[in-house]
């Protein structure tokens, strides 16, 4: 009987990140997981709200497209499920406040949203998974 895999979702509406968030992840975890791409705040608080199934962990951008954005998701969600969130944003001058406050609100890592930074955010991810 094959184990059904958990999902980790990438919110983001740039889609070449999206796919550059979901390379970097699978090499680091390998072929635990399965991905879910989301690209509109919208679609992502309906998938939480109707009770997110199987999801292992949540990778979101702060500043999506129709709906909440992803700090808002956070503050919304974070302590009523039961996996991690971890914020991306864009450089800019509060970037450090919606990090920090995100924290506050129950994400478990924030990361500015550079492909520089994602194989730390692939590290977080599989520390978070992997313990």
């Amino acid at each position: 009987m094959q184990q059904i895999k958990r999902t980790i979702i990438i919110a983001e509406d740039d889609k070449s990140f999206g796919e550059l968030t979901e390379i970097i992840l699978r090499e680091a975890l390998d072929t635990k997981y399965d991905y879910s791409r989301i690209d509109l705040g919208s679609n992502l608080d309906k998938i939480l709200s109707s009770g997110a199934g199987n999801i292992a962990l949540a990778v979101i951008d702060d500043d999506m497209k129709l709906g909440l954005k992803g700090s808002e998701i956070i503050k919304k969600y974070a302590r009523k499920v039961k996996f991690p969130f971890i914020l991306n944003y864009a450089p800019g001058d509060v970037e450090e406040t919606i990090g920090k406050q995100a924290l506050e609100d129950g994400a478990v890592a924030y990361f500015n949203k550079s492909p520089g930074t994602l194989k730390l955010l692939a590290e977080k991810a599989k520390e978070i998974l992997e313990g």
